[in-house]
């Protein structure tokens, strides 16, 4: 811009410093250093996640050996079948709160009046819930000698473990005195195996059961909205039944 006689019209900032730098390159270092810092924090962090997963995935992956050998996963086949049967028996607990629900805000009965209405469903639900008992009973045997060879097998690992430890600490006579048998794997679930036939025994008995209870219900529910929830209930007893092979 040119001089008009002695003034000067270019505009002009004053730019303050701090140790020769200007307001914009205090910013610019501020920022930028921020930045570095939490780039070098994000890797810190990623570092240690991953240090801490690579432990987890092998405590996860015995684990998961723990509960295969012991027979735990194959007891856990046959709860899934108590445990679907209690979901069905939950379903007809629901039809009979909504039938309840029904004949009293609706028809006007009193509560004792709709439990008499019901008595017959009730004794619909109590023969199909106690039908699981003997599976459930025996699931329960089952699972407790599957726990009793998880906890050899820790017990057994603890061992080797503590040995270790007293062979690196120099205690070489210690460590001799350590037992770190380790139970044979086989011979543990062969008991376990044992029991197939009699869990295939128990399917046939329970699915007997459920038809015949099924068969001779002559349960009439107050609402035809209700009767269509235990046709319901009907047919997935039906898909209950038809997977017991497949557990098998």
């Amino acid at each position: 811009m040119e001089n008009i006689g002695n003034h000067d019209f270019r505009i002009k900032k004053n730019r303050s410093s701090l140790l020769g730098l200007t307001r914009e390159d205090c910013i610019r270092v501020f920022f930028g250093g921020n930045a570095m810092v939490a780039i070098v924090v994000l890797g810190l962090i990623t570092v240690f996640l991953f240090r801490e997963g690579a432990g987890f995935f092998g405590q996860n992956r015995e684990n998961l050996r723990l509960y295969r050998v012991a027979g735990l996963e194959y007891v856990d086949f046959m709860a899934q079948q108590e445990a679907d049967h209690a979901a069905l028996t939950r379903y007809l607990f629901d039809i009979r709160i909504r039938a309840v629900r029904h004949l009293t805000e609706q028809e006007g009965l009193t509560l004792r009046e709709a439990n008499g209405r019901l008595a017959e469903f009730d004794d619909f639900s109590l023969a199909y819930g106690e039908a699981v008992v003997p599976l459930s009973d025996f699931v329960a045997r089952l699972a407790e000698m599957a726990r009793r060879l998880k906890s050899a097998q820790m017990v057994a690992a603890d061992r080797v473990a503590q040995r270790e430890m007293l062979v690196e600490a120099g205690r070489a006579e210690e460590a001799a005195a350590v037992d770190v048998t380790v139970p044979e794997v086989e011979a543990g679930l062969a008991p376990l195996r044992a029991t197939l036939p009699v869990y295939r025994e128990l399917n046939v008995e329970l699915a007997t059961g459920l038809r015949a209870i099924l068969g001779e219900s002559r349960v009439v529910l107050p609402t035809a909205e209700l009767e269509q929830r235990l046709a319901r209930f009907r047919a997935l007893n039906a898909d209950y039944e038809a997977g017991f092979g497949e557990i098998e």
